[in-house]
């Protein structure tokens, strides 16, 4: 059950078997449907691999696992480039897809403690970074929910 995801902020979810009586459903990425699709918890599910879907990502700038190349990440889910990660520079991202979440656990990071999880690419089973999960200081709530992907276990897809 593929879902298949324009960057050009059209989204199309096919629900089903790949058959060619597939329904689709276009969902615009910024729109109130793909927030509630989100976070409903069936987005990440999705991704995730829950209910045995992958993601397609398609459009100009997207990012793959650099093991196996499947899709992780769309460049316009960045929040920003100025993260470290264990192996050197990292990406805060909103969403990543076609990733599993590890057990979640407290580690001492450079802005304080975090309650984080690390994220496996849901191919090859790679760790490409983690997912923050809850932040101990008021002035890293931001991160909560969001995704550290490191650059060194990314690569960009055709671009």
């Amino acid at each position: 059950m593929p879902l298949v995801v324009n960057c050009s902020y059209v989204k199309h979810w096919l629900l089903g078997s790949p058959s060619p009586h597939a329904r689709s459903i276009l969902l615009s990425s910024r729109s109130a449907i793909w927030e509630e699709f989100w976070s409903s918890g069936m987005g990440e599910a999705a991704a995730g691999g829950g209910g045995g879907f992958s993601v397609e990502l398609t459009g100009p700038r997207i990012y793959s696992c650099s093991n196996c190349r499947s899709h992780i990440a769309d460049h316009d889910d960045i929040i920003s480039k100025a993260f470290q990660g264990r192996n050197g520079r990292a990406y805060l991202f909103s969403h990543v897809v076609n990733t599993s979440v590890g057990q979640k656990e407290d580690r001492h990071l450079m802005t304080g403690l975090h309650t984080v999880a690390d994220i496996f690419c849901q191919q090859c089973q790679e760790i490409l970074g983690w997912k923050y999960e809850r932040a101990y200081e008021e002035s890293q709530k931001y991160k909560e929910g969001k995704f550290i992907l490191e650059k060194a276990k990314v690569m960009k897809e055709d671009w």
